[in-house]
């Protein structure tokens, strides 16, 4: 059969959501689509649907995901329901960013970390001994100013039976651990224009920081990874790096 990952992502929730006393309140509309990126996914592995959603979503041009709470009216009050967001594969890009400012409503601080460096990728799929299915990546580019080559083992993956899906996988690993990861985690006050619930994970954001003792100056664009709060009205907003100009 022919399919999509957005396909087999919608795919795999609504068999999720099947049988008895599974039928959550969320809401799926299938993208539909043909392609060449249909799964098979066997019973015998006793694999959880979420984790096969998000090794889907992992994957080099795997599909974002997002589930958005609504409040919908029943007969005897209102319920929460949520409505699945499959991106293609990318979700939430804003022509013009959401703007926040450090020195006005918002804290920011910055985050650095290399101890999961990887510039080679090795990833076991199914098998045992000689048998065993294994892909690899590898990005050598630092070695000329004299890197170590650093490796790791992925074993994410150990029942797929695919080449081209282990391959994905392990592309998509490489590309996630061959640079040091810096962030600019940034707390916002949640009842302050942009108020939350107008910005969502996925979406792009700015950050205009000044006079930090740590972080330089300048107009930084970064892309919300998740959102985080609590009675108090405050929120967290996790970043990583803007997606290249032209995606989609």
């Amino acid at each position: 059969p022919t399919a999509t990952k957005p396909h087999v992502a919608a795919a795999l929730v609504q068999q999720a959501l099947t049988g008895n006393g599974k039928n959550l309140p969320i809401t799926v509309t299938d993208p539909g689509g043909s392609g060449i990126d249909a799964r098979v996914y066997y019973g015998y592995d006793l694999a959880k649907y979420w984790d096969k959603l998000q090794a889907l979503s992992a994957e080099v041009d795997g599909p974002e995901l997002r589930f958005d709470p609504q409040i919908v009216a029943g007969t005897d009050g209102d319920y929460i329901n949520w409505t699945m967001q499959i991106g293609n594969p990318h979700l939430g890009r804003t022509i013009t960013p959401w703007v926040f400012d450090s020195d006005v409503n918002s804290i920011v601080t910055m985050a650095g970390d290399a101890s999961t460096m990887a510039l080679g990728v090795y990833s076991a799929g199914s098998g045992q001994s000689r048998d065993k299915l294994i892909a690899s990546s590898s990005d050598t580019s630092l070695l000329r100013i004299d890197w170590p080559m650093l490796e790791e083992v992925d074993t994410g993956q150990t029942s797929e039976v695919l080449y081209p899906v282990l391959a994905a996988r392990s592309s998509s690993v490489l590309a996630a651990s061959k640079n040091p990861i810096t962030t600019y985690p940034i707390t916002v006050p949640a009842d302050v224009d942009p108020m939350v619930g107008t910005y969502r994970v996925g979406e792009d954001f700015a950050v205009d920081v000044r006079n930090d003792p740590i972080i330089s100056d300048g107009f930084y664009t970064r892309r919300i990874a998740a959102l985080n709060g609590s009675e108090k009205p405050w929120v967290t907003i996790t970043d990583t790096d803007p997606l290249p100009v032209g995606s989609s």
